[in-house]
């Protein structure tokens, strides 16, 4: 096994520098909060062309046009809970927020882009996004993680990199802490908007499209079928 490591080493190398600066540019798009937002309004028509368009309603964090209102309103909630429960270690809090966004969306879609978007992973596809999820999850402990020769390649690769992540993960939270607090009521009210606007959505759609949705647990259900049998 280690001697398959040492063989295979150079290769995963060439490979990480050809994709660094994508995955440099991953971190810095998921850990800021000074890049540039998306447009204000979506048309409904770039989605199904044959309806009539109409906007969708973008609620931000106020001070950052592009954080989401909702990310503000759950760290405040847990920086207030913490407090509530005289928890002073920044080291909970920051699992919290860790357990809240970054560990439970970001992780999956890192490593199964295939959630979102209509794509066919290969196992070697696979086998680099595997690699990139765990520099993601690396990067959000705050505790360093003490890496050997023994260690699996795949921790060794970004063993330097991740250490600049982590400041990157600590400095995001820092950031959104400092953002004026979002009110109940104005959460409230863009929930009343997003409301409003699926309702629109599922009027014009029809709803789902039973036939669709059948037609993926058909898929589902052939590929695994042997699975299902035992």
């Amino acid at each position: 096994k280690r001697m398959v490591s040492e063989i295979s080493l150079p290769r995963m190398l060439s490979t990480k520098t050809i994709l660094q600066k994508f995955v440099d540019d991953l971190f810095n798009s998921l850990f800021s909060i000074s890049h540039a937002p998306p447009s204000p309004t979506t048309p409904y028509s770039a989605f199904f062309p044959r309806s009539p368009g109409f906007q969708v309603p973008m609620g931000y964090a106020p001070g950052a046009e592009s954080i989401p209102m909702a990310i503000k309103y759950i760290f405040d909630f847990l920086d207030k809970e913490a407090d509530k429960s005289r928890i002073a270690d920044p080291e909970v809090i920051h699992t919290w927020k860790n357990n809240a966004l970054s560990l439970r969306f970001w992780v999956n879609i890192i490593k199964n882009p295939e959630f979102v978007f209509d794509i066919n992973k290969s196992h070697t596809v696979d086998a680099c996004l595997s690699v990139v999820a765990q520099a993601f999850i690396d990067s959000c402990f705050c505790a360093d993680i003490k890496l050997t020769i023994d260690s699996p390649t795949s921790k060794l690769l970004y063993n330097k990199e991740v250490h600049q992540y982590k400041s990157k993960v600590t400095k995001f939270y820092h950031d959104i802490h400092e953002l004026p607090k979002v009110s109940d009521e104005s959460m409230y009210n863009y929930l009343r908007q997003l409301s409003t606007y699926l309702n629109q959505l599922m009027k014009k759609t029809g709803g789902f499209v039973m036939e669709s949705a059948l037609y993926e647990l058909l898929r589902y259900g052939i590929k695994y079928q042997d699975h299902f049998l035992d």
